[in-house]
């Protein structure tokens, strides 16, 4: 990250937030995302998709495997184990802004044609909607 900051090169990353994860695991991914210069950010909760190595027990799903329309990357479909649902889509949503919106990144974003902050701004918001959706409504 040192090296593509100096180069001024943006890096768009991608974290998935785990089932067992407290608030202090929250923070502190969000402190070394900040560390690091992330500017752009995703955070999807844990989804073991089919057919791949992620194994866990149905047993811990929220979201039964034949409502597909939800295993989309944004719903929380693993019991999140230290924080209720609520909580945890909560500090999905901080870490997402204290990230994304942070003083340094919009004056940063200011070097984007406009209609490219108009589109990543737009797609912010609605991530932001969703989770925030997610947070009143949980199910």
């Amino acid at each position: 990250m040192k090296i593509l900051n100096a180069h001024k090169v943006d890096c768009y990353a991608s974290i998935i937030v785990m089932p067992e994860w407290e608030k202090k695991d929250f923070e502190r991914a969000t402190k070394k995302m900040i560390e690091l210069g992330i500017r752009f950010v995703n955070i999807q909760p844990l989804t073991p998709l089919e057919k791949t190595d992620i194994q866990f027990d149905d047993s811990k799903l929220m979201i039964p495997r034949s409502e597909c329309e939800k295993w989309d990357l944004a719903h929380v479909v693993i019991k999140p184990e230290k924080l209720t649902l609520v909580q945890y889509y909560q500090e999905i949503l901080k870490m997402y802004e204290r990230i994304l919106f942070r003083p340094q990144n919009l004056i940063h974003h200011l070097k984007y044609p406009v209609n490219m902050l108009f589109k990543l701004f737009s797609g912010a918001f609605k991530v932001r909607k969703q989770y925030i959706r997610k947070i009143l409504c949980p199910k």
